[in-house]
């Protein structure tokens, strides 16, 4: 897999991960994010994006972060395992405020 790609197999994709995620895992905050944690049992790392409509009402905004996010993790995904070698799924969520600080 290429370095500058963000393959299927590095994607958080079914609910029931995002549930466990959301429910058993850790938390750190900063600022207008949100990452949440906790080990993946296939060793590999797999990072989701999630968008709250309640909090960020317009879909189009929920996608360009989404994207904005996307973007960020590929590329500097290569740091990031070095912080992270052993599997982990990661959830990025965004607060109120973060559309706003992002532009």
């Amino acid at each position: 897999e290429s370095e500058t790609k963000f393959p299927k197999a590095e994607r958080l994709l079914r609910t029931k991960d995002f549930r466990r995620v959301y429910g058993e895992g850790a938390s750190f905050k900063s600022g207008t994010i949100v990452l949440r944690y906790i080990k993946n049992p296939l060793e590999k790392n797999r990072v989701g994006f999630s968008m709250r409509s309640n909090v960020i009402r317009r879909a189009s905004r929920r996608n360009r972060l989404k994207r904005l996010f996307r973007e960020a993790y590929r590329k500097n995904k290569k740091g990031l395992y070095r912080l992270s070698p052993e599997g982990e799924y990661s959830l990025v969520t965004a607060k109120e405020n973060a559309p706003e600080a992002l532009q």
